[in-house]
């Protein structure tokens, strides 16, 4: 009967060998040196250096700021913030600071796309011509020192509402707005500065928060989905009323240099004419008018033989890294 018999002689397991390893192939001899690489990888995470957020993605407000995030105002960080060494005043916009802010912001300009015998400073005009940006000032036109800097811009050529800039593998856009509050005082009609902030986010399921039932599990899946699709959105109280936080739109531009899609290259001026492209054998119009899949995950669109802008290409480069490509949305949430 159980428990009437003398009891079973503890068990000891035997403490593998170097030799037992190898024959069951748990140990194998060291083989030649050997190099691994990586494919597919989306430029944000192998070779753009940036800040990356840790949100949980059970909050979708705080997922959401964090989407948003990949772009923000340089202006309102400087203005907001003690990075010029002194915090804001409490009370109204201080016209004072807010000159700081527009001076330092023009000498980082000078910096990260310097201009050739000039400064962002005294420019009281920006267009594009010919595939470069220029810049009028009280001496006479100049233009960058290093004209690649110069990625795309947005609006008429000859008078840009934004302008892109690239340094470092990080993109600026100069916002012109002659009728916004900060463009109209501003020379050149500059109303902010725009920076990619925070390059890529972890939504967090497990640090940041305990999912553990189903309940949990299904509210952080949703928002994922949520981030995904674009539907994801939020209503946040303050102040006694609400307001709703969603994913800011793309950001799209055109791009800097019209090039055709075939062997015929660039084109010289905006009047020049190429070939239609349905004569030209093996470059389908697809190819003609595409666009242009920058880091920054805005979408740059190259002009066609016309010279007339491309089609406003809607795209979601959604991945496991949803954020890359949504501009700030007011974030004082």
């Amino acid at each position: 009967m159980p428990g009437t018999g003398p009891a079973p002689a503890s068990l000891t397991m035997p403490t593998p060998t170097p030799r037992f390893l190898r024959e069951i192939g748990y140990l194998l001899p060291e083989g030649p040196d050997f190099q691994v690489e990586t494919a597919n990888v989306d430029p944000e995470i192998a070779s753009i250096p940036g800040a990356q957020l840790v949100v949980p993605v059970m909050n979708a407000r705080y997922a959401l700021n964090a989407a948003n995030a990949r772009w923000g105002s340089l202006y309102d960080a400087l203005y907001g913030t003690d990075a010029m060494g002194d915090a804001p005043q409490a009370g109204g916009y201080d016209d004072a600071r807010g000159a700081r802010v527009i001076a330092w912001a023009r000498t980082f300009l000078d910096q990260v796309a310097p201009l050739a015998g000039a400064s962002h400073a005294a420019v009281t005009r920006y267009w594009i011509a010919s595939g470069t940006l220029r810049a009028q000032t009280a001496h006479g036109e100049v233009g960058l020192t290093d004209a690649s800097r110069l990625v795309g811009y947005r609006g008429a050529a000859d008078a840009p509402s934004a302008v892109l800039l690239k340094h470092n593998h990080l993109h600026v856009e100069i916002s012109i707005d002659r009728n916004h509050s900060i463009g109209k005082t501003d020379a050149a009609g500059v109303a902010d500065v725009l920076l990619e902030a925070a390059i890529t986010t972890i939504m967090d399921c497990e640090d940041s928060v305990a999912a553990v039932d189903a309940e949990d599990k299904a509210l952080a899946y949703r928002n994922w989905l949520g981030l995904m699709n674009g539907s994801l959105v939020e209503t946040v109280a303050k102040g006694g009323g609400s307001f709703q936080r969603r994913l800011a739109a793309d950001r799209e531009y055109l791009a800097a240099e019209r090039r055709c899609a075939h062997p015929q290259g660039p084109l010289p001026d905006a009047g020049a004419q190429c070939r239609p492209p349905d004569d030209q054998p093996g470059h389908p119009r697809s190819q003609w008018q595409g666009s242009l899949r920058r880091p920054a995950r805005c979408h740059v669109h190259r002009a066609d033989c016309h010279a007339r802008p491309a089609p406003a290409i809607r795209h979601t480069q959604f991945g496991a890294w949803f954020g890359l490509h949504r501009q700030a949305e007011d974030a004082r949430a």
